[in-house]
């Protein structure tokens, strides 16, 4: 019989094999100028280190530095308007 616990470790599985393949493909675009990783949350919990993680092992492999910007509230619904939003540097 499939459990609750079965049935997220499927889910987990599945997410993550079909987020493998596009990882390499995403990687091979490395960019000049710095990149921004922008964090929903206050910095200092547990999503603030686990960006702060990732953007340290994407440092020189995606891009030559990767900004953290916490911007908590609403949410996370001001993060995630400002990540739709276009830099005013991007040309």
């Amino acid at each position: 019989m499939l459990n609750r616990r079965h049935l997220i470790a499927a889910s987990a599985a599945g997410l993550f094999a079909a987020g493998a393949g596009a990882l390499p493909r995403a990687l091979a675009q490395v960019v000049k100028k710095p990149a921004h990783m922008i964090v929903g949350f206050p910095a200092g919990g547990g999503t603030d280190v686990t960006a702060r993680v990732l953007a340290e092992a994407l440092r020189g492999v995606f891009a030559p530095t990767v900004i953290v910007e916490n911007k908590p509230g609403a949410s996370a619904r001001i993060a995630s308007n400002m990540s739709r939003t276009p830099s005013p540097t991007a040309a």
